[in-house]
């Protein structure tokens, strides 16, 4: 199967679009990263239809030629990555007063670091499969101001919420978490063959070709790995010795899938720097991807890993609103994520750590997310994963 080449310009709205253009105003460039199939080139097109300017593919022939030819104007550059010397190309365009917007797929990020070349002349932004709000956006519009003023009463714990149930929502959520936020996933039917696509596209293109890993197997089955682990800190130890690689090849494979968008980790809590070399957590961005390494895609009632799966999609909805955030573990114990003002527990069964408590005493707000009514007990609010 290929993707189809008109999808390419059948754009959606994205909320990164506000970023782009809030950046352009200030005078500043754009690096757009983000995974494979993220929807970068769409977003790419959207935007020089709708400002103008010039279109260049860095895959095509005399790319690099017809960039450098560019004195003046508003650019618009997919798949930078492409391009020898990069960085020193883009910075060499800003400086001569052209203003860019330029993808990359995640080897791009790799390569070239906007805080090197770029630094102070492009903003860096990232696009990452649609997150739920988005979600919603494309697949029922009419539920998006409900789904906002619900979520944003949850984070704010100001007076009544608006309702404490909402079936159109929860349908939604369902589905997200089954198959994920891939653009074409979401537009189309075929969507395990796409979700195939998008793994082999990343594999073959991203990490051998662009990235010089050489093993692929490796390198999948590591990722393998991840996915049965999730939720859990991850030995690399335990990795490497059953893989039969080194711990140094574990480390680095780990860290080109965080740098290439496809999981990131989440740190112990704690105000001592020894914390920095415990083990670490790690999820996926995307839900379908991993359904697709573990070959399940059944409904979530069906799956015996439901709390993997409820636990995945926490992590990045607080990672998209917070940035950083921590698990909490102590005497068998553990509050899974720990935030600035929260401290929020993610369970399949009803029982709550006792070590909740301990944060509703240095004044953080405790939350348990979990598959039922949105309700407050005990000073903890327990709210289904469709409103947060």
């Amino acid at each position: 199967m290929q993707f189809a080449s008109h999808l390419s310009v059948d754009y959606r709205p994205r909320l990164l679009e506000t970023e782009v253009d809030r950046y352009l105003q200030m005078d500043k460039s754009v690096v757009i990263v983000g995974p494979r199939q993220s929807g970068k080139t769409t977003l790419l097109k959207h935007l020089h239809r709708k400002m103008g300017g010039s279109f260049v593919n860095a895959e095509e022939p005399g790319a690099r030629e017809m960039l450098l030819s560019k004195r003046s104007g508003l650019l618009f550059v997919d798949e930078a990555q492409r391009i020898r010397d990069a960085g020193r190309v883009l910075k060499l365009l800003h400086d001569r007063g052209v203003r860019f917007v330029a993808s990359g797929s995640g080897s791009f990020d790799v390569k070239v670091k906007v805080s090197g070349e770029l630094v102070g002349r492009a903003a860096r932004l990232v696009l990452l499969p649609l997150s739920f709000e988005e979600f919603i956006w494309w697949k029922d519009e009419g539920l998006l101001e409900q789904y906002r003023a619900i979520r944003d009463w949850v984070w704010s714990g100001d007076g009544e919420p608006p309702f404490r149930e909402h079936p159109g929502l929860e349908l939604l959520w369902r589905e997200y978490v089954r198959f994920g936020g891939y653009p074409e996933v979401v537009k189309r039917e075929e969507k395990e063959e796409i979700l195939l696509l998008i793994l082999d596209n990343y594999l073959d293109r991203d990490v051998v070709a662009e990235l010089g890993v050489r093993s692929r197997e490796a390198f999948l089955a590591t990722l393998r790995l991840v996915a049965h682990s999730l939720g859990s800190p991850l030995s690399k130890n335990s990795v490497a010795s059953t893989l039969g690689i080194s711990y140094h090849t574990v480390e680095h494979y780990l860290s080109l899938m965080k740098e290439t968008f496809v999981i990131f980790d989440v740190r112990p809590y704690s105000p001592l720097p020894s914390s920095l070399r415990k083990k670490r957590k790690y999820y996926f961005y995307d839900a379908g991807i991993y359904n697709w390494l573990l070959r399940d895609f059944r409904p979530l009632e069906l799956r015996a890993d439901r709390g993997k799966i409820l636990e995945n999609y926490v992590a990045r909805a607080l990672k998209e609103r917070f940035g950083e955030i921590y698990y909490y573990r102590k005497n068998g114990g553990e509050v899974d994520f720990v935030g600035r003002d929260f401290a929020l527990e993610v369970k399949t069964k009803k029982r709550r750590s006792r070590l909740l408590h301990r944060f509703t005493e240095e004044g953080k707000r405790a939350i348990v997310v979990y598959l039922g009514p949105l309700k407050k007990k005990d000073e903890v609010l327990q709210v289904p994963p469709w409103f947060i």
